[in-house]
């Protein structure tokens, strides 16, 4: 038993991102940091909202009816797509003097603008 006043406020969005984090823990184990792993789900999620006909199976059907629709090939295809797209601009980065010149400075701004909205 606790004492009166030593439970903490519960949170609906702290606890569902605690639940996704857990989820991607478990199948990725501890090697690549929970914001990386946050941000890479969170990315294909993005992806994948923008599929008219893979949502309209998720607004419309149950779990178990989109799990046998068009989610897992599209979800494979989508992986396969920002891989190729973090490729490409890795690569453009790597080889090209200008592109990483460009990028370094767009980044420092990012940089920048984040610090000073602290």
């Amino acid at each position: 038993m606790k004492a009166v006043g030593s439970a903490k406020p519960h949170d609906p969005e702290k606890k569902k991102l605690q639940e996704i984090i857990d989820a991607l823990n478990d199948l990725f184990g501890a090697e690549v940091g929970d914001e990386h792993k946050l941000r890479y789900a969170e990315g294909i999620a993005g992806r994948l909202r923008e599929d008219a006909d893979v949502m309209a199976q998720v607004n419309k059907h149950s779990e178990k009816e989109v799990m046998h629709g068009l989610l897992p090939q599209r979800l494979i295809d989508r992986v396969v797509d920002s891989m190729e797209d973090h490729e490409k601009l890795s690569m453009e980065v790597l080889e090209n003097p200008a592109v990483k010149d460009g990028f370094a400075r767009l980044i420092l701004k990012m940089l920048v603008e984040n610090r000073d909205a602290l």
